[in-house]
């Protein structure tokens, strides 16, 4: 309901067709945050934070699932993590709220945050404080039995709690010349077809798209729509173009209006390169 709002106010803008290139959380960063073209080159192509370090930017990561260790994956190793961050969270929250309130604010004109949250990540009802169990299994008129409708109410009031800490997030920055950019990693499916509830099934499942549709919201400040209306008017007409998530890199750098080899302008879904 507060994302819908800003909707409906023109800041915010939901991109409707969008989809992930996995449907499992490592492979489908690994693709959002190599500036690479669909898997074939990712050795020797930079992760996009580390293009904005390199330009300048003040760089965060505040990451609610994964911490700084010596594992080879995106979100986790310490080499990769330098080379990307100026300063990244040390310990973990016990709701996405806390992660968002610790985070620090800084008087740099340049900035990228980049926050992983918890979000829907199993188990649902650890995701969310007492006051957000809105919803309840007795208000699912369905066939599923009476664990199954817990869990699919678990997953709505993670929903509502999300809700609420995007909107937290976008409170934070309204008065600053800000692009939030917000979406999963990947779909979940919560017995919407059959058996099915979680994702990795994609390809077993009765539609894959349950696991691989994701979210994709664009928030713009009233800073940011007044000094870049052509942008406004072009995220009004990319609401319903098919957009893959590994694309995102290459939207963040154009809007950001970085220069760099790197960019692949025809990538980003704000560039008309017709």
């Amino acid at each position: 309901p507060l994302l819908q709002e800003r909707v409906n106010k023109g800041e915010l803008f939901a991109l409707q067709k969008a989809a992930s290139a996995a449907d499992v959380t490592s492979p489908a960063m690994w693709s959002v945050f190599s500036l690479d073209s669909m898997g074939i080159d990712t050795n020797h192509t930079p992760f996009f934070p580390a293009v904005f370090k390199a330009a300048g930017y003040h760089t965060f990561l505040y990451d609610n699932e994964f911490l700084k260790n010596n594992m080879l994956h995106v979100m986790t190793n310490s080499m990769m993590s330098d080379a990307m961050y100026d300063q990244r969270n040390t310990h973990y929250y016990k709701y996405d709220i806390d992660m968002v309130n610790d985070l620090p604010m800084t008087k740099d004109s340049l900035v990228l945050y980049i926050l992983h949250l918890a979000g829907h990540h199993f188990k649902y009802y650890n995701r969310y404080p007492e006051e957000f169990d809105k919803f309840k299994y007795t208000d699912y008129q369905t066939s599923h039995s009476k664990d199954r409708k817990k869990l699919i109410a678990a997953y709505d009031n993670c929903s509502l709690y999300n809700d609420n800490v995007l909107d937290a997030i976008i409170r934070k920055f309204e008065d600053d010349n800000t692009v939030i950019v917000y979406f999963a990693d990947h779909g979940e499916e919560i017995y919407d077809l059959g058996d099915n509830c979680g994702h990795m099934s994609s390809k077993t499942s009765l539609d894959p798209s349950y696991q691989l549709r994701v979210p994709l919201l664009i928030w713009l400040s009233v800073s940011f729509r007044e000094h870049h209306p052509d942008i406004v008017e072009k995220l009004k007409s990319v609401k319903d173009m098919h957009i893959k998530t590994d694309d995102i890199s290459h939207f963040l750098i154009d809007i950001a209006g970085i220069k760099t080899d790197w960019l692949n302008p025809n990538r980003s879904f704000i560039t008309d390169t017709s």
